[in-house]
């Protein structure tokens, strides 16, 4: 085995889910594990073109083993999609640890190494099986000002926060913190963090059993949040590697543009069912999970849609607000699945 730090390569395997045509993001994804270390890649189909399935499965068949791919019969959302290759990962006596990749995250050089040596580190103290750690990507804010230094509680959302906004946090305000293009420390050392995406997710295989698996009733969104944040409430502890960095080889949807607002993305978004299942699912997590005061968060998602109403005039938006408003009151009372909209 190789070693890096005195640690070594242990029995990684990489689980990233794909969609559509993707294919072209895909092949730099797994190119960018096996670099890294990873044993071996499973790829979940989830609904790709046939173009892309035909590329896959000649990936799989030049892999000489170390490329499996679980083909879902159709797109199930992202929640179905990691749950069957984490599924998959656990029934392997081989796997010892897994690393959660989206289909366009590249692992940098040293991405595995790092998340390997602190993981070896912060194992003394923390079971393995009540541990995760999540690599570093830029285009995750509250991420990234964390990494920056900017504490915790003042990067992540306020507790009784609506969809991200609080009227004691004015939007931009975090701006004053750091500079915008200021270098990422890499010496940085493992910060507890509340939640993290999927992309990135690292973990050994005995704390599925803490973990558990990802919720299916999100089906698209926010699945990842509530999956991650679960773990980190019930005992177990999230720590944020800013040494271990990933990078999204394209931009996110729900990343604000430059002089953009949450309300002018909200109400453009080209996609009426990503504005539908995030708005929904995010609704569900807020009154669910990050509620502290039911006064303070009934405030702020009244705030919330009197901004969303003035945007809303601007841009003569109305139809996307009553789908906002019919997302948040579904959320609100649990109803997830997958829904027509």
């Amino acid at each position: 085995m190789k070693h890096s730090n005195n640690i070594q390569y242990a029995h990684t395997f990489a689980v990233t889910v794909t969609y559509d045509d993707r294919y072209r993001l895909l092949q730099h994804v797994v190119s960018g594990a096996f670099a890294n270390g990873v044993e071996k890649i499973i790829i979940v189909d989830n609904g790709s073109t046939l173009a892309s399935k035909e590329s896959i499965q000649k990936l799989e068949l030049a892999s000489n083993g170390r490329v499996t791919v679980v083909v879902l019969p159709n797109n199930r959302g992202s929640a179905a999609g990691f749950k069957a290759g984490v599924e998959y990962a656990q029934a392997c006596s081989d796997c010892e640890f897994l690393w959660l990749l989206d289909d366009d995250n590249h692992p940098t050089e040293g991405a595995l190494a790092e998340l390997l040596t602190q993981h070896h580190k912060l194992s003394q103290s923390v079971a393995s099986n009540k541990l995760a750690l999540v690599s570093l990507r830029k285009d995750w804010e509250e991420h990234k000002k964390v990494a920056q230094g900017v504490p915790v509680h003042k990067a992540f959302p306020r507790r009784s926060s609506f969809m991200g906004f609080h009227f004691l946090t004015p939007p931009r305000i975090w701006s004053r913190f750091f500079p915008p293009n200021r270098v990422l420390p890499k010496e940085a050392t493992p910060i507890e963090i509340p939640f993290a995406p999927y992309g990135g997710l690292f973990f050994h295989k005995s704390a599925v059993a803490k973990l558990g698996y990802p919720n299916e009733r999100f089906f698209l969104y926010n699945d990842d949040t509530e999956y991650t944040y679960r773990f980190s409430q019930d005992g177990g502890k999230l720590f944020l590697v800013p040494s271990s960095v990933v990078c999204d080889l394209e931009p996110s949807w729900h990343v604000l543009d430059k002089g953009e607002t949450l309300f002018s993305h909200l109400l453009n978004a080209n996609s009426d069912l990503r504005i539908y299942y995030a708005t929904r699912n995010q609704s569900y997590l807020a009154r669910h999970f990050w509620m502290g005061s039911l006064i303070t968060y009934t405030f702020n998602k009244w705030a919330f849609f009197l901004l969303l109403g003035l945007f809303a005039l601007k841009h003569g938006k109305w139809k996307r607000v009553a789908l906002i408003a019919r997302a948040v009151r579904q959320g609100e009372v649990g109803e997830l699945g997958c829904l027509k909209i």
